[in-house]
């Protein structure tokens, strides 16, 4: 496969539409809101619309928010360490890690049930369409469900791949992988073959060192309807940052990229049904982005 160049068209945080400066460019990036900081022992988490927030870490700690992230409650889960999670809506949320586990919330993060464990591998990340058909991704392996988790089919993964970044299912048949090579890759069928698309990082700059291997998520996809982002958290010129392309026509065509300084050094990071970027901060709060 040849790559193609596809450039198209607790303590309560006060915080209200900050401008983050762009390197280079006169768009601006909006931090919309900040939340007050999450129990100690979580590793991702992520607000969602105007009220809800969800978050999963260490030893199967879960939390959620029900007043835009003034406060976190500890929610009901049995399963090891959660390193990654998935918001279908304000209620329903999707979330893997250690042990091959699998689980979710249908309340709003109050409670969290388990779905059968995905066959091997630590996971890195989650994406659902419905509350039945999903994927989840360790490093080196993809796995899809269509029946909310009760069996699991292994997804070939593209020949270029060495290791899985991020993933987003679109829709039945239809999603995206990022790899640590670079680049994006679409399938259109399952999974059966895969175009390799643009790059979301370039390798060979030395000036932004992204946030990459690692069990937990710096890489993350979305679209919803024709428009969509991809983003990866780093640090540009030794400066916490965000480098950031979209799609305006479902992932034909993506734009250049640009980067985006940050005020807070940033852990992970989700992006929202409502394509508002989560950055989850070294304080234990959660930053939500719009771009403008």
């Amino acid at each position: 496969m040849t790559g193609k160049r596809l450039f198209g068209p607790g303590r309560v945080l006060l915080v209200c539409v900050l401008g983050m400066g762009f390197i280079g460019c006169s768009d601006s990036l909006k931090e919309v809101c900040r939340s007050s900081p999450t129990d100690g022992r979580i590793h991702v988490a992520a607000l969602c619309g105007d009220s809800a927030g969800f978050g999963v870490g260490y030893g199967g700690a879960v939390q959620y928010t029900k007043d835009g992230g003034k406060t976190w409650i500890a929610g009901t889960n049995r399963s090891m360490c959660q390193f990654s999670l998935h918001a279908l809506d304000d209620r329903t949320c999707f979330a893997a890690g250690n042990g091959s586990d699998v689980i979710m919330t249908g309340n709003g993060g109050e409670t969290w049930t388990r779905l059968s464990d995905i066959p091997a591998g630590c996971a890195k990340g989650v994406s659902f369409i419905t509350n039945d058909e999903g994927w989840v991704w360790t490093k080196s392996a993809l796995y899809s469900t269509r029946n909310n988790g009760q069996t699991w089919q292994t997804v070939t993964l593209p020949a270029d791949i060495q290791m899985i970044e991020s993933a987003f299912l679109q829709s039945t048949g239809n999603g995206y992988l990022c790899g640590l090579d670079g680049y994006i890759y679409r399938t259109r069928d399952g999974g059966r073959t895969w175009e390799r698309t643009v790059q979301f990082r370039d390798t060979q700059d030395k000036t932004f060192k992204a946030v990459l291997a690692g069990e937990v998520q710096g890489t993350a996809i979305r679209l919803s309807g024709e428009r969509g982002l991809v983003a990866v958290i780093g640090l540009k010129e030794g400066k916490s940052a965000i480098r950031i392309l979209r799609t305006t026509d479902g992932g034909e065509t993506w734009s250049e990229p640009k980067y985006y300084n940050l005020d807070l050094p940033c852990l992970t990071l989700t992006i929202s049904p409502d394509l508002h970027l989560a950055v989850f901060n070294n304080d234990s709060t959660v930053s939500m982005f719009a771009l403008k």
